[in-house]
């Protein structure tokens, strides 16, 4: 999710988009299907999945936060459980697609080809809606601050699954964060009270990579993690930065209703 840095949140706010987006809360098309979804020529043609429950459309360019005026709509959207069922249809249509291609390319034996599978941590396996909730779906970084440090988000119970499923089979699993280095303790410690733990790897930002996009630094670390010799089959997050620019071979969509980062 967050890049920490300038990136983090100029959040200029799009007002159009924010209206566009409304309409799919309003009237969703489809709660809990999973579709192809096409964010523009930024997936580099790699396939992204996921629901119909984004906001503002995923063409768009410019950082953003809900802000106050869509509380309500947000709210029912989590509170009602359709997010959680929206999450788990991204999870059942990611583990299927996960193990096709491990059958296809290495044998049903993960293992066997270094396939690996990149995680992304906020809004992914740790929820930050009670963050949001509490602050009328708007942003800033010392409440945030203190929310990380004190470990006060939950886990997203389906993609915790995934997670120790594909572990179980001998994945590689490999969390990437737009969280700064500086909250690396905090961020292991939190993951391993929810239950997340046995990763092989855990990357932060570092201070060097804070003028950078989210989805220029994670396709940059992707880009790395293949150089070590990793075949990354997919990636998880919450936003199209998490698996923008290649370096994979399919990205899966968490629904996020709360902010878009570019």
């Amino acid at each position: 999710m967050f890049s920490t840095g300038l990136t983090r949140f100029t959040r200029s706010v799009a007002i159009a988009s924010v209206a566009v987006g409304l309409s799919l809360i309003a009237a969703p098309a489809a709660h809990g299907s999973v579709v192809r979804v096409d964010p523009g020529a930024k997936a580099a043609g790699k396939p992204i999945w996921g629901t119909s429950q984004h906001l503002p459309p995923m063409m768009g360019t410019a950082d953003y936060e809900a802000g106050p005026q869509n509380s309500q709509a947000i709210e029912d959207y989590y509170t009602t459980g359709q997010a959680r069922r929206d999450q788990s249809a991204v999870v059942r249509r990611a583990r299927s697609w996960i193990t096709e291609w491990v059958a296809d390319n290495c044998g049903g034996a993960p293992a066997s080809c270094a396939a690996t599978v990149v995680f992304d941590v906020d809004d992914t396996l740790l929820s930050g809606y009670p963050y949001y909730e509490g602050t009328g779906f708007t942003w800033n970084s010392g409440s945030w601050d203190a929310y990380v440090q004190s470990c006060q988000s939950p886990a997203i119970e389906p993609s915790r699954e995934l997670f120790r499923s594909l572990k179980r089979k001998g994945f590689v699993v490999i969390l990437l964060t737009g969280r700064s280095e500086a909250e690396r303790s905090s961020t292991a410690d939190c993951l391993r009270q929810r239950g997340i733990s046995g990763w092989d790897r855990l990357i932060m930002q570092s201070p060097a990579q804070e003028s950078l996009s989210s989805a220029m630094y994670k396709a940059q670390e992707r880009a790395q993690l293949e150089r070590s010799g990793l075949r990354i089959v997919a990636s998880i997050g919450d936003q199209v930065s998490d698996m923008s620019r290649g370096h994979l071979k399919a990205g899966f969509l968490m629904p996020n209703l709360m902010y878009f980062i570019s």
